[in-house]
């Protein structure tokens, strides 16, 4: 659901997250689209038809992720071509 969400609407979703959901040794888990490989075709394809969807490069993910405790877990298509990253961020 986070191809959805902009620069601004991803940041404030997890900070917000992390801040308020999380309990101390919890984990919050999501996916991010990756802006390259079959992630980036796919939010293409969905601007072609009307639909706003965004999709992040990994510096752009660890941008918006900095100071917190995370690890990055590519999915990519049966190819291997890449598609999305399971983001995973713990609190302490």
């Amino acid at each position: 659901m986070t191809e959805y969400l902009d620069t601004e609407e991803l940041s404030t979703f997890i900070k917000d997250s992390y801040m308020y959901l999380l309990m101390n040794n919890g984990v919050l888990t999501t996916t991010v689209i990756v802006n390259y490989g079959i992630g980036k075709l796919y939010t293409t394809l969905a601007k072609i038809k009307g639909i706003k969807k965004y999709s992040y490069s990994y510096k752009e993910i660890d941008k918006i992720l900095d100071g917190m405790d995370y690890k990055l877990i590519p999915l990519n298509s049966w190819f291997g071509i890449p598609f999305a990253t399971l983001v995973e961020i713990k609190k302490k």
